[in-house]
């Protein structure tokens, strides 16, 4: 069994016993880059490809045909038929009040995905894969948040970009920034116990753009 939505694709793998379906096994991966652009059918279709990737060891040699999952894409049972069909809605209440949140997406989403459930992006090359495990050792995730280990051990929490200008302007602006550069202010940002994702530079953009500093 398998969908798409417009941002994720899952797949649950069933065993039929007593002509009842039980679930076994869920997978789903959160679509990233060219995905992102695919048509409606094609992120079907994709849905599709990562159901029998995931879970083809258990498939070869099945015979089941049966969709138990009835959505816009399937056809309905008797529709030679003269039924009435109320018309299907293409959007959905939760994707509305997510939409914000997923366009938004930090710069430390895959790790903190990975740390959290354990599962990676599925569609990273192996010597991608081998970096992405490396640098997860220097992080760690204690919900809602994620945690970088510097090496002089320091412990920093990873900031999103959406809440990055707040973080630079405390350290900037306020009685404690006291206005000094780039460097220094990337330097208090760290101190505090924030990591962006781009301190340095970020920093150095933030204080050309201060008026007060100009």
């Amino acid at each position: 069994m398998c969908d798409a939505s417009d941002y994720v694709v899952g797949a649950v793998l069933g065993q039929r016993k007593d002509k009842i379906m039980h679930p076994i096994y869920y997978a789903s991966i959160t679509l990233s880059g060219a995905h992102l652009n695919y048509t409606v059918t094609e992120k079907e279709m994709l849905a599709v490809m990562f159901a029998f990737d995931k879970f083809k060891s258990y498939l070869i040699g099945s015979k089941g045909t049966e969709n138990q999952i009835a959505d816009h894409l399937s056809r309905l049972e008797g529709a030679e038929k003269a039924v009435e069909v109320e018309e299907i809605l293409e959007t959905f209440p939760d994707e509305q009040l997510l939409a914000t949140s997923l366009e938004e997406v930090p710069w430390y989403a895959d790790i903190g995905n990975y740390l959290a459930t354990g599962i990676i992006s599925y569609d990273i090359s192996p010597v991608q894969k081998k970096k992405f495990f490396r640098d997860c050792f220097m992080y760690y995730w204690d919900e809602p948040y994620l945690f970088r280990i510097c090496v002089d051990n320091m412990i920093q929490r990873c900031i999103p970009e959406i809440d990055q200008s707040s973080i630079l302007q405390a350290c900037h602006t306020s009685a404690y920034g006291g206005h000094f550069g780039g460097v220094r202010t990337a330097a208090k940002v760290l101190e505090a116990g924030f990591l962006l994702v781009n301190s340095v530079q970020d920093a150095q953009l933030w204080v050309k753009g201060c008026d007060e500093c100009q």
